[in-house]
C-alpha cells in the first residue's frame, strides 16, 4: 500500500508540474538479441561500446532510489548473465517501487523461467511480464528471423502463466506490435495461440503501435511504422475484451481510443511528459527523453551515476520545453504514452 501511495502521489505531482526526478525510468540493460527482427536493428549496435557492467548499473540504481515504476529492456535481457541480479538491486533500492516490468522475445524459455523464479524470490510488489507476438506461427517468424521462434513464444507464456498462478501479482501477456505487415493478421495470431493454449482471452494481449527510432530501434524509415488503416483491425479486436475498472485496462483503453486523434492529426493527443516524469537510459550510461526522441541528455558516467544531477542540468530542462510544446517525433507508444496519460488526468474529461 505505501507504494500504491507513492505512486499515486507522483502522478498527482506530474500533473501540475515538472517534477524534480522522474518516478518511471525506461532502462536498455543490453542491446543484445538472439533475434533478427526485420523491424528493429538493435541487435547490431551490440559491441559497438562496453555496455554498462554489473557494478556501474548497482551504483546507478543505489545512487537512484525514488522511481515507482521501473521498465527494464533491450535487445533480450535473459541474455546479460546478470539479469537477476540486476532486478534483485531494482527491488532492493527502490523501497517505494510499485511496477516492475519488461518485455522477452521469449526464445530461451529454460533460460526466462529459471531467471523468474529467481526473480520471485524477492516478491516485486507488482511484476509484469510481456511476451513478444508478432502473428501467427509463420509471419511471426519471418518477422523475427529464426523458424522456431513462435513454438517457443508460446512455451515460455504457458510456462510464465504457471508461475503467475503461484504468484497473485505477477501478470503475463502477449505484446503484439501492430505494423503495416501484420495488421491484418491481429484476430488470426489470437486464434493461433488458442489453438494452443484454449483458455486465453482477449485481455492477454497488449496492444502497441510500431514507430520508428534512430537511437534505439535503428529502423528510421524502414516501413514499419503503423499507419490510420491499423485501428480498423484494433477496434475489431478489442471489442472482444471483458470491462474491467483495473488500471491497466483503463490505461490500454484510454491509450487505443486515442489513436485514432494520433492517425489523424499525427500529433501526439496531449503534452508529453518524457523528461517531465520519465526517462530513457540506455546500456552505456546514456540519457535520452524517451525511446523514440534520438537528443542525447547526457551520460551518467559524467554526473557520478545521479540521474537528478542530470534531470535538473540546463540541456535536460531545455529539452523537456522543447517537448512540451510539441517540438519532437510526436510519438504514441504505450512506453511514453502511459505516464503521459497519467500526467494528463484532467484531459480524460
Amino acid at each position: 500500500m505505501k507504494s500504491l501511495l507513492y505512486l499515486a502521489n507522483n502522478i498527482i505531482r506530474s500533473n501540475f508540474s515538472r517534477m524534480n526526478y522522474p518516478f518511471k525510468l525506461t532502462f536498455i540493460v543490453t542491446n543484445q538479441c538472439n533475434l533478427r527482427c526485420k523491424m528493429c536493428n538493435i541487435w547490431s549496435k551490440n559491441g559497438s561500446e562496453p555496455e554498462l557492467t554489473t557494478g556501474e548499473i548497482e551504483r546507478i540504481l543505489k545512487r537512484n532510489d525514488f522511481f515507482s515504476w521501473v521498465n527494464i529492456s533491450g535487445g533480450e535481457i535473459f541474455l546479460r548473465p546478470d539479469i537477476v541480479d540486476i532486478i534483485k538491486t531494482v527491488l532492493a533500492t527502490n523501497k517505494n517501487l510499485y511496477l516492475l516490468d519488461f518485455p522477452t522475445n521469449g526464445f530461451m524459455t529454460d533460460t526466462i523461467l529459471q531467471s523468474v523464479s529467481k526473480i520471485l524470490k524477492y516478491r516485486p510488489e507488482r511484476l509484469m511480464i510481456t511476451v513478444s507476438l508478432d502473428g501467427p506461427l509463420e509471419l511471426h517468424n519471418e518477422l523475427r528471423g529464426r523458424r522456431e521462434s513462435w513454438q517457443r513464444v508460446v512455451e515460455t507464456f504457458t510456462g510464465l502463466r504457471k508461475l503467475g498462478e503461484k504468484n497473485r501479482n505477477m501478470h503475463v501477456y502477449f505484446g503484439f506490435t501492430i505494423m503495416p505487415q501484420n495488421m491484418k493478421m491481429l484476430n488470426d495470431a489470437f486464434l493461433a495461440v488458442k489453438s494452443r493454449i484454449p483458455d486465453i482471452t482477449h485481455d492477454d494481449f497488449h496492444i502497441n503501435i510500431a514507430h520508428d527510432s534512430e537511437h534505439y530501434y535503428e529502423n528510421k524509415d524502414q516501413g514499419f511504422c503503423a499507419e490510420s488503416e491499423a485501428l480498423e483491425y484494433l477496434r475489431d479486436f478489442v471489442k472482444y475484451r471483458r470491462f474491467s475498472l483495473h488500471p491497466t485496462y483503463v490505461l490500454e483503453r484510454k491509450y487505443q481510443k486515442l489513436c485514432s486523434d494520433y492517425f489523424h492529426n499525427k500529433k501526439i493527443p496531449m503534452v508529453c511528459k518524457a523528461l517531465s516524469s520519465s526517462c530513457f537510459l540506455d546500456p552505456y550510461g546514456n540519457v535520452f527523453p524517451c525511446s523514440i526522441y534520438d537528443k542525447k541528455i547526457g551520460n551518467l558516467k559524467e554526473y557520478n551515476f545521479d540521474i537528478k544531477k542530470l534531470w535538473n542540468s540546463e540541456m535536460a530542462i531545455q529539452v523537456q520545453k522543447e517537448i512540451e510544446h510539441g517540438n519532437c517525433p510526436q510519438c504514441w507508444t504505450p512506453c511514453e504514452a502511459y505516464q503521459t496519460l497519467l500526467g494528463n488526468l484532467r484531459s480524460w474529461w
